[in-house]
């Protein structure tokens, strides 16, 4: 008997794919680094750094895919997948040691990208005085973010493998007919365009900051002989006796960041669309798919703000502001206050931003903007309804349908490591 396709191409997510890239770019273009003293001014050497900004940069998608994962694991075989976060981790049949080493695994993987971030970006927003200087302390942090990115991946593969965290074991899978949601999940993709973004936003700013500190005044040349053939391009161009550091246009960055920013936008409404099957739903009541889809994230009548306005707000703001930096870069660059501040803002609102999709995808969209829910505070809105795991989207009333559960003493996948906890199934999606 052919078993039924799963609901994902990739299952159980994205993430275990994706995570392999940084990871791997990292590790070699450090190597590189470390014995770059080889070969100085070799091709190798620029190789290797181009590897360690791609995979400090693709951390931000990967790490926004990590957050879906950790929701995806905690929901599996799980009574409750909506409401309050407390309520639905309380609930999860994710517990003990399998529970400790993902959220282990989290924390460390999220501390090595914010470490190896800092230590690109910096090093690509300073001058070429400041980059000497700091060389030395940076290369040692990249180093430490590249040996506990190691311990975190090793962290997850011991979840996986010993006590079988994410498993779906044979006959659990969910029969779908492969369609466009087959191959590209609208929610994950959300979230790793709306890392991209982020990616793009932070290369833009440490570009704009190079080459503002790249604008460096020169004493005026000496007086040409009439024969020199500079001379009459000096007399026309005094502008010459500025020199810059040779670095791409910062308006480039901008742009591309707000293209990603509008297909991100674009992507939380086809999850919206997707997920309350807006398209059926406005056919039938003969009403604009555009207008249900409004009413499911404005405010409520004595509602002055909730999660999926502020999302959108946010949002908005990500897709629009990096235009009008593109726009200062590229006509008034010597503005350096006004960019730093806008800049600034907008590195603030992105963070503000993934604080409200944390929020919208592990918590509910009730609620404070400023904090989880506690545990039994809210209780799922039919806005808020998610698809059961295990449970085909539209046939949740359906008996032949219902959440399919491990058996209560499963066969075990591998012999359990001496002194290990018991292994711990979750169904799959």
């Amino acid at each position: 008997m052919t078993e039924p396709i799963v609901e994902e191409l990739v299952n159980p997510n994205l993430h275990v794919a994706l995570v392999h890239f940084p990871l791997g770019l990292l590790v070699v273009g450090t190597v590189i680094e470390v014995f770059s003293f080889f070969y100085r001014r070799s091709g190798v050497r620029a190789a290797g750094r181009w590897m360690i900004l791609i995979g400090a940069l693709s951390t931000l998608p990967v790490a926004l895919s990590g957050m879906y994962a950790l929701m995806d694991v905690t929901q599996m075989g799980n009574p409750q997948v909506d409401g309050a976060w407390a309520d639905v981790v309380a609930s999860s049949p994710l517990q003990g040691d399998a529970r400790a080493m993902i959220e282990r695994h989290a924390w460390v993987m999220a501390g090595a990208a914010v470490v190896s971030l800092f230590v690109v970006l910096t090093y690509l927003s300073s001058s070429d005085q400041w980059r000497n200087k700091l060389y030395p302390i940076l290369l040692l942090m990249l180093v430490g973010a590249v040996g506990a990115a190691g311990f975190g991946a090793w962290v997850a593969g011991e979840s996986v493998y010993m006590l079988r965290t994410g498993v779906t074991l044979p006959g659990m899978g969910v029969e779908k007919q492969p369609g466009l949601t087959f191959f590209l999940p609208p929610e994950q993709i959300h979230l790793i365009l709306a890392g991209t973004t982020m990616a793009l936003l932070m290369l833009a700013y440490a570009v704009t900051l190079r080459r503002l500190t790249g604008i460096v005044e020169t004493a005026p040349p000496a007086a040409a002989e009439p024969t020199d053939p500079m001379a009459m391009l000096r007399s026309i161009s005094p502008d010459s006796v500025f020199s810059r550091v040779d670095v791409p246009p910062a308006e480039r960055f901008w742009v591309l960041a707000a293209v990603v920013g509008v297909t991100t936008a674009l992507a939380g409404w086809w999850i919206l669309a997707s997920e309350s099957d807006a398209w059926r739903v406005a056919t039938e009541s003969h009403q604009s798919v555009l207008k249900y889809l409004w009413d499911m994230v404005r405010p409520r009548p004595g509602e002055m703000i909730n999660r999926r306005f502020a999302h959108l707000l946010l949002g908005g703001t990500i897709a629009v502001l990096p235009l009008v930096l593109a726009g200062l870069a590229h006509w008034r660059p010597r503005r350096r206050g006004t960019i730093t501040l806008l800049s600034g803002l907008l590195l603030a609102i992105m963070a503000g931003q993934i604080w409200l999709g944390s929020l919208l995808l592990l918590d509910s969209i009730d609620g404070s903007v400023l904090r989880f829910n506690r545990a039994g505070e809210v209780t799922p809105t039919e806005t808020d309804v998610k698809t059961p795991v295990g449970v085909k989207k539209g046939a949740e009333a359906s008996p032949a349908a219902a959440p399919v559960t491990a058996p209560a003493t499963p066969a075990p996948l591998m012999p359990a490591a001496p002194g290990s906890a018991p292994a711990v199934t979750q169904p799959g999606k």
